[in-house]
């Protein structure tokens, strides 16, 4: 998903917009996430031991306005997490 999404995440104005970055996968040490991590000032890892309910609580206490998942229903998801309602506006992408 990062490799598709990068240029948008690191593109936004960020005086209109403030992200958060979940990440629910392993760190592959990939380039895309070493980028992310970087640039993303609020980025978050969400480890797979950490229950669906945690990781709502986690993400809920950030204050968001919109939770997007870009992970929908791929190997790994946890769309768990969104029944938790973390956010007001929950929407899937991809």
């Amino acid at each position: 998903t990062a490799d598709l999404m990068q240029s948008a995440l690191l593109l936004h104005d960020k005086d209109q917009l403030e992200l958060f970055l979940y990440s629910i996968t392993r760190n592959d040490s990939s380039m895309y996430r070493k980028v992310l991590m970087r640039e993303i000032p609020n980025f978050r890892a969400l480890p797979n031991r950490d229950t669906d309910r945690k990781c709502a609580e986690v993400i809920a206490s950030d204050r968001l306005h919109i939770l997007v998942n870009l992970n929908s229903h791929t190997a790994g998801e946890r769309n768990g997490i969104f029944a938790f309602r973390p956010a007001p506006l929950q929407v899937v992408y991809l």
